[in-house]
């Protein structure tokens, strides 16, 4: 989103509302790790049921999914899940001012799938916020990562 009330569109409350359910779910992740992967999974699991329940209404009334929906659906869930499993393992194994440098990888291919699907780069202004973007998360994780070291020495001492 950028400054100002001419660009705005309702629907960007959306991506808000996406940030915040990311960092909810990054955030929990962390919480519930203590827990163990398959205890994690299913909580997550459990609510992401729970909240697409209520959306079956509406969806009902498209008509049920065919064969090729269906077993895209079933491949998003699958692939979803690995994909959390990873993150809880990654998570298990490293601090979070490790792999929080990976997350940024999902600008990249929010670009590419951009091009790929819709024929769209991102303008200057918003390729100028990404780099900011990235920069200042790469610079905050080398920071922390040094601030970690020079412990670590000061540990040995």
């Amino acid at each position: 989103m950028r400054p100002g009330s001419t660009v705005f569109h309702p629907a960007a409350l959306l991506l808000v509302l996406a940030a915040i359910c990311n960092a909810l779910y990054n955030i929990l992740t962390r919480k519930l790790m203590e827990d163990g992967v398959h205890t994690t999974l299913f909580y997550s699991a459990f609510v992401g049921t729970l909240l697409l329940s209520l959306a079956l209404p509406w969806a009902a009334s498209e008509g049920l999914p065919g064969w090729r929906e269906s077993a895209l659906f079933l491949l998003l869930g699958l692939f979803a899940g690995l994909g959390h499993w990873f993150v809880i393992s990654a998570s298990m194994m490293a601090p979070a001012s490790l792999l929080t440098p990976f997350t940024y990888l999902q600008m990249i291919w929010a670009t590419l799938y951009g091009y790929a699907i819709f024929g769209q780069w991102p303008d200057r202004a918003s390729a100028l916020g990404i780099a900011v973007i990235v920069a200042s998360g790469l610079f905050l994780a080398l920071q922390e990562r040094r601030g970690a070291r020079n412990a670590v020495r000061l540990t040995r001492r």
